[in-house]
């Protein structure tokens, strides 16, 4: 399956910035350890080699983010048609920053099931973070309609990673009671 990334402004100045950045300190660094460092215009190619390198490392590691973006929303559409919850932007965002974060920005799995694992793991922590502060209460102890979907999607998540056996059903129990204790205080 080929993937072809739409280049845009943001993407463009992602790469240029990271390309000039890494370019610099790493053609320093070449240029000393190779000695060059009595030779001024020895720097040149070193520069110019180290930013090429950069430059081609920067487009692969923005490719690789953006299919993994793309692949974590995809996982998101699936849950929210399996569960009928529409899903918030902020919190589509923070799903995609946390599975980020798991898995490393391009990092190859083996298959879907790995990486839906780990979205439902990140739903689950998503969504206890953001309800824990109250920001989704009517008034302490209950939610509003944004706070309850959260809640049926972290049940969602907890009930697929048990049936998947990556959870046990008591720990999803335990923690489970946990998040209504932390929600019936919180608000």
């Amino acid at each position: 399956m080929g993937f072809t990334m739409i280049w845009n402004e943001a993407n463009l100045k992602a790469v240029a910035i990271q390309t000039i950045g890494n370019g610099l300190w790493l053609g320093t660094l070449a240029w000393l350890v190779v000695g060059l460092w009595l030779d001024l215009v020895g720097f040149m190619p070193c520069w110019l080699g180290a930013t090429i390198i950069s430059w081609l490392l920067a487009i692969q590691r923005k490719a690789g983010s953006d299919i993994l973006g793309n692949e974590v929303l995809s996982a998101l559409k699936e849950i929210e048609k399996e569960t009928g919850i529409s899903i918030p932007d902020p919190t589509i965002r923070d799903i995609l920053e946390e599975v980020t974060a798991r898995l490393g920005s391009g990092q190859e799995y083996s298959n879907t099931l790995d990486l839906k694992n780990q979205v439902l793991y990140a739903v689950r922590t998503v969504a206890v973070s953001q309800l824990i502060y109250g920001d989704f209460h009517i008034y302490r102890g209950t939610l509003n309609d944004a706070g309850n979907r959260l809640v049926r999607l972290h049940e969602y998540a907890s009930d697929q990673l048990v049936s998947t056996g990556e959870l046990r059903q008591h720990e999803a129990e335990e923690e489970a009671n946990r998040f209504r204790d932390l929600i019936r205080t919180a608000g």
